[in-house]
């Protein structure tokens, strides 16, 4: 039968022989194209991937997850392919594009066989343990017929893209059932591990009777933990006195709870000794996060910390959703550590420095700034926890100022560090606290 398009190939070819030797590959023979990881793809002009998806959001699904009854809940996965030959056998992958097609182990819903249009679910089962194994990092869908296959990352008319694949946000997580999936995930990410980690304190070393102060401070990295009872629990009516977070790493621990040396012969001190900081010693650099970090945290903006008087009064409350307020809580608790590093980073931590033992400078709370937070040379000022958050004027100095220090490490910026790592999906259609990359 004459078809046109033969008509010209057949022309160029003709053309192209005169010019020079040109080996001809006939058209209707198909070419196979190695995958990274020796998997092959024979191209077929006419199958194709027309969608996959979850809750109507082309190219996005979610893995199946756990009520808060404990009942599996199988998130269904609709897909559809055109030019399928129904005499041959049809398979759906999803997986990373190398290594095992089985990634995900996707199943179809209902059913024991393949149909070019169906339903299907990724198992609960299949959560992975690391954050970053969601997104497109193992979303490219492989469709096969018989021995023909397409991929989802092939060009138009198939989507040229990979699914991003999401975890459903509140279910307890498939490792520990005791935390959430958004906190499981969000927590041990490689960019939230950098937020838990600050430069720290240069140390002392004792060399005989001397003290010598190490070159460079010693790094601080934090661990991070769950509560959700009691004011660390999430009520979304509010009206409630919440806690966010908290750590002990910013509370008083000289004299005994870091590891000091006593310098020798030093009666003229302002204590008639003097004590060095030669380690961190039992100071718990832990941080608790409370439930409500995964859906909203309300804050006060304060201005400039580095203004000597008249800063602290609060300007407009600020609120950060989802993993916004996540990172925020992250920058606050470690910014209660950051304190301790304005003073001692660089000095290392001498009492001969401060006489009152409170970790800040006898110098500084004489300053202007100091005595605007209420400091006073020489009263030990112990850090006084129980205070309300929107009126921190009456925790005392030092609950005061590193309040007002902590609040603008939150506050300074969107807290956005975090949003492409957002993997979450809300089943409530009408919620708020939606995940990020939704």
């Amino acid at each position: 039968m004459f078809h046109p398009f033969f008509k010209v190939v057949k022309k160029t070819y003709i053309a192209l022989v005169m010019l020079s030797n040109v080996h001809y590959i006939p058209a209707q023979i198909p070419e196979t194209t190695p995958l990274p990881g020796g998997n092959q793809v024979e191209c077929s002009s006419g199958l194709t991937i027309k969608y996959f998806s979850s809750h109507n959001n082309t190219w996005k699904v979610v893995v199946s997850g756990m009520d808060i009854e404990g009942n599996v809940v199988k998130e269904k996965i609709k897909y559809k392919a055109i030019g399928h030959d129904p005499n041959k056998i049809l398979t759906w992958k999803l997986f990373s594009g190398v290594g095992s097609e089985d990634y995900w182990d996707l199943k179809p819903l209902n059913s024991t066989t393949w149909n070019s249009t169906g339903e299907a679910y990724i198992p609960y089962e299949k959560h992975p343990a690391n954050n970053s194994d969601f997104g497109e990092a193992n979303g490219i869908v492989k469709l096969t017929s018989g021995s023909l296959s397409v991929l989802s990352t092939d060009p138009i008319p198939n989507p040229g893209k990979a699914i991003k694949v999401y975890f459903r946000k509140d279910d307890p997580n498939y490792f520990d059932k005791n935390v959430p999936n958004w906190f499981y995930y969000w927590s041990q990410s490689a960019e939230a591990k950098s937020l838990l980690t600050t430069e720290g304190i240069k140390m002392f070393k004792m060399t005989g009777d001397i003290p010598m102060l190490n070159a460079d401070p010693t790094q601080v990295t934090f661990s991070l933990g769950y509560l959700n009872t009691g004011t660390w629990k999430w009520n979304p009516n509010g009206g409630v006195k919440v806690t966010y977070g908290n750590t002990e790493a910013g509370e008083n621990w000289y004299p005994r709870v870091a590891q000091f040396g006593i310098v020798p012969n030093s009666n003229n001190s302002c204590n008639g000794f003097r004590k060095v900081m030669l380690g961190y010693g039992e100071i718990n650099f832990n941080i608790n996060i409370g439930e409500s970090c995964g859906y909203r945290v309300e804050t006060q903006d304060y201005g400039n910390i580095d203004s000597d008087i008249g800063h602290h009064s609060p300007g407009t409350t600020v609120q950060f959703i989802g993993i916004y307020g996540f990172t925020s809580v992250l920058k606050h608790e470690v910014g209660h550590f950051k304190v301790r590093e304005k003073f001692w980073k660089d000095t290392g931590y001498d009492s001969d420095l401060d006489c009152d033992h409170d970790l800040f400078p006898d110098a500084w709370e004489m300053s202007p700034q100091g005595v605007d937070f209420g400091f006073i040379a020489g009263n030990m000022e112990e850090y006084n926890g129980n205070y309300n958050s929107k009126n921190i004027t009456t925790a005392g100095p030092s609950a005061y100022y590193q309040e007002v220090f902590c609040r603008l490490l939150e506050t300074v910026s969107k807290n956005e560090e975090l949003k492409d790592l957002d993997w979450s999906y809300d089943p409530d259609p009408n919620s708020l606290f939606q995940g990020k990359n939704w």
